[in-house]
């Protein structure tokens, strides 16, 4: 983060997809109990994740890591919205979905983040900081 560069962000993005990816399939599972669709999901998912981000690091086309960082977003948020977890955390879910959206918003709002705080906080600082607090609400759930 000091001196970013593409070579440097492929291993923010690589980590960052796989743990997303990770959270998303536990939740497939959540809500789906009976058809095992995150253990079946995982694989599969976790490998378009990460040619994500080797496909922006050769082409720099980012269109394929936006749909893996944003579909399970949308998804998640319409399974805690519509349905209920098997072992309970709905309000931890909801919660920690929230934060990640918020976390997403200032990653996009960086610049002027930083222009309104005086220079103070970037919007990607935030966005790790939110995005922290989200994993926080989930871990309560262990």
């Amino acid at each position: 983060h000091w001196n970013p560069s593409d070579r440097t962000l492929v291993w923010d993005r690589l980590p960052m997809t796989v743990a997303f990816v990770s959270i998303f399939c536990y939740m497939l599972d959540e809500y789906y109990t009976s058809l095992g669709l995150g253990r079946t999901m995982l694989p599969p998912l976790l490998a378009v994740g990460v040619f994500s981000v080797v496909h922006w690091s050769r082409t720099d086309d980012l269109r394929l890591y936006l749909l893996v960082q944003f579909v399970p977003l949308i998804a998640m948020s319409v399974m805690v919205s519509l349905g209920a977890p098997g072992h309970g955390g709905a309000a931890q879910q909801g919660a920690a979905l929230l934060l990640y959206g918020l976390a997403k918003v200032c990653e996009d709002l960086d610049y002027r983040i930083f222009a309104l705080s005086g220079r103070v906080i970037s919007g990607h600082s935030l966005k790790h900081i939110l995005a922290g607090f989200a994993a926080m609400v989930l871990a309560t759930m262990i």
